[in-house]
This record gives C-alpha cells, sequence and structure tokens, in this order.
C-alpha cells in the first residue's frame, strides 16, 4: 500500500454484456471488466449486475463441489469498494452513452 493510504483504480478491460450475453437475454449481468490496481495487481471477471436493489458489482467467485461458492477476490474495506465501483461505474456509463451517440 501507498505510504499516503490512497489507491489508483485503472479500469484496463471493459466487455459488453451483450456480446458474451446473447444467447441468454434475461440475465442480469450488464457487463464483464477488469480492474488493476496499482499497476500490480489486476482483478478480471468482475460483473456489473442489475440486481433489484439497483446495480452493483459482483467480484469474481468460484463454486466449489459442495456447489456452494468461494469469493476469490474482492475489496476488504468499504472505501476501496467505493472507489472500485465509482471507476468502474463511471467507464460503463460512459460507454454507454457513447454507444447511444452512435446509434
Amino acid at each position: 500500500m501507498r505510504s499516503d493510504n490512497t489507491w489508483k483504480y485503472q479500469i484496463l478491460e471493459y466487455q459488453k454484456a451483450g456480446s458474451l450475453l446473447k444467447d441468454n437475454p434475461n440475465s442480469k449481468v450488464l457487463a464483464y471488466v477488469a480492474v488493476t490496481l496499482e499497476d500490480s495487481i489486476r482483478l478480471d471477471d468482475i460483473r456489473i449486475i442489475n440486481g433489484s436493489k439497483g446495480t452493483f458489482l459482483g467480484f469474481p467467485t468460484r463454486v466449489r463441489k459442495n456447489g456452494l461458492r468461494k469469493n476469490i477476490a474482492y475489496p476488504i474495506s468499504r472505501e476501496a469498494r467505493a472507489a472500485i465501483t465509482y471507476a468502474v461505474m463511471a467507464k460503463y456509463k460512459e460507454e454507454d452513452i457513447a454507444k447511444e451517440s452512435v446509434s
């Protein structure tokens, strides 16, 4: 961690879920993204999910043999979660607006 306790969040990849989930138009997943922290740690397969209480990020999980899901990587502080969510959602909205202006 940096000595001033700040992190920068940079969106590396951004894939619209429409092209990834064409076979399932009822999916709540809007997009998949990858985030890089401090040019050192990369988080793949973060999902932007349209839930019943609004849009939120779903961090990577894996399914165990017993069928239960286990978190792989996730922010452990509210501040980190808020910063990642803000960066991802800003990029998502920016690309959504750009797509609408082209159409």
